[in-house]
């Protein structure tokens, strides 16, 4: 399964864990994300976690801006 995004602004979101902005995860199959012409601005998460799972999961970032991510652990 395929996602387009475009054109979008992501400001200021947190989470504990995983995504602050964007988390992808697929269980048993293929995801990819396209994400296009976008602006990440001070999100962020609480807690950094390894997670070794979702090897099937591409994220392809093309012409975005990324600002301030924020780590607060």
């Amino acid at each position: 399964m395929k996602q387009i995004i475009m054109n979008c602004i992501f400001s200021n979101n947190s989470a504990n864990s995983n995504g602050g902005a964007i988390s992808m995860s697929s269980i048993g199959g293929n995801l990819s994300a396209q994400i296009t012409n976008c602006v990440f601005n001070a999100n962020g998460i609480e807690h950094l976690r390894y997670d070794d799972g979702n090897a099937n999961t591409q994220p392809h970032f093309m012409n975005c801006t990324f600002y301030g991510a924020l780590l607060q652990e």
